[in-house]
């Protein structure tokens, strides 16, 4: 009975090739266009969601206040902001900090070639305490042990180093010697953090002059990420940081408020900013053109389907004379 059906399927689509071709390719395409939109819609909104600790995890905020009408919203703070925090707020279980090269990153003696890397970042320590990194050779302890240690993805190994080892190798960074540490996987499209090379925080800060530079909170140059405790309130970690920012700055017009991981990616308030970011209304708005599209292609595949059903009139009477119940019949269609 099966072994009929197909046959009675395949004479079908063969007797109307033109319009078996306009049904099902207006189905297909519709179909796929859709689960295209929905798969990109989802990579919007599970953004950075992949860090097992990603609820208790916030960015720090700070609106300076340039002028009497205008405040400026920077998603970056003090270098000292974090170590204080760790310090003077109980809540604040964690605290790293990450600085971005956006300005063009550092120049990589490599074998005695140059490469111009502009994904690359200073980190501390404590970043891969805080943030899930899958090592493919070498790990986060080493990395911590010296401050002129280097991290790298598996593509940029793959780029410097080609087959070899990457694990030891040196990477001359401007005049600094560099010693890689650790390989992790390429970052996922749905990270914020979008790194290709990390190298230890304190190296940067070995220099008394870049250290005396940065280490003053007239300098919001660090973005700070804190991780609070289970039962610590927002609203309080927030007070105790205006408190802090306060106390070590004259301009006591300044705001400090906390971001969860979570919404960073969908904020639209910052003067700039070094990390990818979306619109959570033009994803909304997609999953809604998704669901039409795919609306639409069913009712269009119904239609032309059910329009074709008088034309096969007589096949269902013959199959009623032979005895096919309305099961068969609803199978045969």
């Amino acid at each position: 009975m099966i072994k009929n059906y197909f046959k009675t399927a395949l004479r079908n689509l063969w007797k109307n090739k033109a319009t078996s071709f306009i049904n099902l390719f207006g189905l297909s395409i519709g179909m796929t266009a859709a689960v295209f939109i929905f798969l990109w819609v989802q990579n919007e909104m599970t953004f950075d969601n992949f860090h097992p600790d990603k609820k208790s995890i916030y960015r720090i905020t700070n609106s300076i206040q340039v002028n009497k009408d205008e405040a400026w919203v920077w998603e970056s703070s003090p270098m000292l902001m974090a170590e204080t925090a760790i310090k003077e707020i109980p809540e604040v279980e964690k605290a790293t900090r990450v600085l971005i090269n956006s300005w063009g990153g550092p120049v990589f003696s490599i074998n005695h070639k140059l490469f111009s890397e502009k994904t690359t970042a200073y980190v501390d320590k404590s970043w891969f305490n805080m943030f899930h990194y899958d090592f493919v050779a070498g790990d986060a302890v080493a990395f911590g042990h010296d401050p002129f240690n280097i991290i790298l993805t598996e593509s940029k190994a793959k780029k410097y180093f080609g087959d070899a080892n990457a694990i030891g190798q040196i990477i001359k960074v401007d005049t600094v010697n560099y010693t890689v540490q650790g390989i992790i996987k390429d970052n996922p499209v749905n990270s914020s953090f979008q790194f290709d090379v990390l190298l230890h925080m304190d190296g940067r800060l070995a220099d008394p002059r870049t250290l005396k530079n940065d280490k003053t909170w007239n300098n919001f140059g660090y973005i700070t990420f804190l991780q609070l405790r289970s039962d610590a309130k927002q609203s309080l970690v927030e007070t105790k940081l205006n408190d802090i920012i306060n106390k070590n700055r004259t301009n006591h017009s300044d705001k400090v408020s906390i971001l969860p991981l979570a919404n960073m990616y969908f904020e639209s308030d910052l003067q700039s900013s070094s990390m990818p970011h979306g619109s959570k209304k033009t994803a909304y708005i997609f999953s809604l053109l998704g669901l039409l599209l795919l609306i639409t292609a069913c009712i269009n595949y119904v239609n032309l389907t059910t329009a074709k059903a008088s034309l096969r009139a007589k096949e269902v009477s013959v199959r009623k004379i032979i005895g096919a119940d309305r099961k068969h019949l609803l199978l045969n269609r």
